[in-house]
């Protein structure tokens, strides 16, 4: 199957993970769609071939077990929150100030702006994954040796969300974050609940 402009946004997201610049793309409304789900697609590869892989390799370690708070909600709950609320706090906490505008402006240069802005996009996109530990109940010195391996997939959709951000604005990083928050907190988990009920 052919996914138009795939290993083009692929590999202009990898320049960009090796060295962020602050540069938007003016591209049409469905252009806008295809680069999100383009990298919808990037991101689920990147997770079967690396994340899961990963993750299935740190729980033989420790214990994955992931907190409570969300286990008692109803599916309109898990909806609102993780699907609307928690997308649209993290994306204006961590990505709201990744573009250089007015209000920068008056007290950093664009020069300089553009040589900090790698480091702000590695700093948030840390920062944004490792405040997900709090989603497992596990306060072991191993299992916050290994967080960087279990928060791989935070860590890096940190990234793609910045990239987003960035390359488009704040409303499309929201939108791509509310998808796959939609796809893992809900989606998936019914689909493994209607075909294996014996795992829930």
């Amino acid at each position: 199957m052919y996914f138009p402009k795939l290993k083009e946004d692929f590999l202009d997201l990898i320049s960009f993970i090796k060295k962020p610049n602050d540069v938007q793309i003016k591209i049409s409304n469905k252009e806008k769609f295809l680069f999100i789900f383009n990298l919808l697609i990037i991101e689920i590869l990147f997770s079967l071939i690396f994340v899961f892989p990963t993750n299935y390799i740190a729980g033989k370690f420790v214990s994955l077990k992931q907190t409570e708070a969300f286990e008692n909600l109803t599916l309109l709950d898990t909806l609102f929150l993780a699907v609307l609320i928690a997308p649209l706090i993290e994306e204006c906490i961590f990505r709201y100030s990744l573009r250089y505008h007015k209000l920068f402006s008056s007290f950093i240069n664009r020069e300089k702006w553009n040589r900090i802005f790698p480091f702000l996009v590695y700093a948030f996109s840390t920062i944004f994954g490792f405040v997900h530990l709090d989603n497992y109940v596990n306060d072991s010195s191993l299992f916050y040796a290994l967080s960087p391996l279990i928060l791989i997939s935070q860590l890096s959709g940190g990234l793609i969300l910045s990239y987003i951000r960035v390359r488009l604005n704040l409303y499309y990083s929201f939108l791509y974050h509310a998808i796959w928050n939609l796809l893992f907190a809900i989606v998936i988990p019914f689909v493994f609940l209607f075909f294996y009920p014996s795992i829930y």
